[in-house]
């Protein structure tokens, strides 16, 4: 599980924030199985993050991030009144190449995305911030124990 999103997850977790967790992989199965289910649950969310690229560049037997043109189709059928925000490494990149999307209330991190949703909930704004040292040790410790891990369906339990 990449780090970027445990530390993500921290910071919801820090805040008592509830929320669900979903890979690119499984955001791909529902599309197929049942887009309108997914349209439905979209529309429930209080907000979305999406952290978008590869810690480390190659080719993936499993966990395929997500493409430019699959957070393309995430952003247009995200209801525009659910604030979003889009961070990792393939928005900086992609975003360096001139992407620019329009919509109401989306915010594209091109630094720390943990940070930058950290600030959100305290300010009530979408800056690109930052994190601090503090920030990173509580966030990762936080992030550790967070649904990217627990509820992750690649990796293995005592079970398997």
């Amino acid at each position: 599980v990449g780090f970027h999103i445990r530390y993500v997850c921290g910071v919801l977790e820090a805040a008592s924030m509830p929320y669900d967790y979903m890979t690119a992989d499984q955001y791909r199965l529902r599309l197929r199985e049942d887009e309108a289910s997914l349209q439905h649950y979209l529309s429930t969310r209080l907000g979305v993050v999406c952290v978008a690229g590869a810690v480390v560049p190659g080719k993936y037997l499993r966990g395929t991030p997500i493409s430019l043109k699959e957070t393309q189709a995430l952003i247009r059928n995200l209801p525009t009144e659910t604030p979003a925000v889009f961070g990792g490494w393939a928005i900086r990149g992609w975003k360096k190449q001139g992407w620019s999307p329009l919509r109401p209330n989306l915010f594209l991190a091109i630094q720390d995305t943990d940070a930058t949703l950290h600030h959100f909930f305290q300010k009530g704004e979408w800056r690109n911030r930052r994190r601090t040292a503090e920030q990173w040790t509580a966030w990762a410790q936080a992030g550790a124990s967070s649904k990217a891990v627990t509820n992750h369906p690649d990796l293995g339990t005592v079970d398997r």
